[in-house]
């Protein structure tokens, strides 16, 4: 893809996931943006529906997406909705992501949703799972306790919170009905959750690496 001729290639550290989106914003030359990270796959039908979308002179400037989750072959129903960052397709001018990690575009415009769903294939294995997880959770915590106000975790909420995440997909929005890999993705999500809290605490008493 980075050796098409009409596609310009740029690499930058990570510092945060919204600075990532606003520089690839500022490198846009067209008149309308859609972020599409690695992990996600457009299908025809989508490609078709935005083509028509930005081709029209009506509508919002603004539009976001639902995401259909697959690990491996298999399907994760339970989790499909829009994409948290609230804005996938955009018009290159007015908008900028705000958030360390959890992005999104903080607009009082209105926001369309489209109809064609884009595919998201996460990593394939537990290892890289739980390394994302590691990685992502203490990038949360250290923008927590930099919240104004901070965010602070008490003990008794080290153990609530994850197992209230756990409940809430399995009992809730029924991640056994996607069997297995459903149970295992729930099961992950709260142990994401975990190790937020557990970082929260880690830097607040001063053992942040330990």
């Amino acid at each position: 893809l980075a050796a098409h001729p009409r596609v310009s290639f740029f690499e930058r550290p990570l510092d945060s996931f919204s600075a990532q989106r606003n520089f690839g914003i500022d490198q846009a030359k067209q008149e309308w943006v859609f972020h599409c990270d690695s992990d996600e796959r457009f299908t025809p039908a989508l490609a078709k529906e935005i083509k028509a979308k930005i081709s029209s002179d009506d509508g919002p400037a603004a539009w976001n997406v639902v995401e259909k989750f697959f690990w491996r072959v298999a399907r994760i129903s339970f989790i499909d909705g829009p994409w948290g960052g609230g804005v996938k397709l955009h018009k290159r001018t007015g908008f900028r992501f705000t958030g360390s990690i959890h992005e999104r575009i903080n607009t009082s415009i209105q926001v369309g949703i489209l109809n064609q769903p884009i595919e998201h294939h996460t990593h394939l294995t537990l290892d890289q799972m739980i390394s994302k997880y590691m990685d992502y959770s203490l990038r949360e915590a250290r923008a927590a306790i930099a919240a104004t106000p901070p965010v602070t975790v008490s003990i008794p909420q080290l153990f609530l919170r994850p197992a209230k995440r756990l409940f809430g997909f399995i009992f809730i929005r029924r991640a056994y009905r996607d069997g297995v890999p459903g149970i295992l993705w729930a099961f992950l999500q709260a142990f994401s959750r975990f190790l937020t809290c557990a970082k929260i605490l880690a830097i607040t008493y001063g053992f942040e690496n330990l």
